[in-house]
């Protein structure tokens, strides 16, 4: 037995995406999100520096996913999150030249930049 379902017409993801994001943008949805959650309750994720060690592997996914799910959770939770570089690149070289100059690395996220 063969059933037929009507054709809805080709699925344009791009333009899917383009519309999001202008609803995005023009309902300042992003920003509104943020500014949802107190700032004394922040979530910080200190992801750790990309490495080129070897081929890409599921690994890869992996990560990337459980930091998706940890900073959407503590969204969820109410908390303001907030993802800051690590690892050995930044903390030995990039951190010591903003401290010298009275700057960290929240001087330049575009969290802190809209609370000026």
């Amino acid at each position: 037995m063969t059933r037929r379902f009507p054709e809805r017409g080709p699925l344009d993801l791009p333009g899917i995406a383009q519309e999001v994001m202008q609803q995005w943008e023009q309902g300042d949805v992003f920003r509104r999100s943020v500014d949802a959650r107190p700032d004394d309750s922040r979530f910080v994720f200190f992801e750790g520096p990309p490495s080129a060690n070897g081929k890409p592997g599921i690994h890869h996914v992996m990560a990337r996913a459980l930091k998706d799910i940890f900073c959407r959770y503590q969204t969820l939770k109410g908390k303001r999150v907030v993802v800051g570089p690590n690892g050995a690149g930044f903390e030995h070289f990039i951190a010591p030249i903003l401290t010298a100059h009275g700057l960290s690395y929240q001087d330049f996220t575009p969290l802190h930049q809209s609370q000026q």
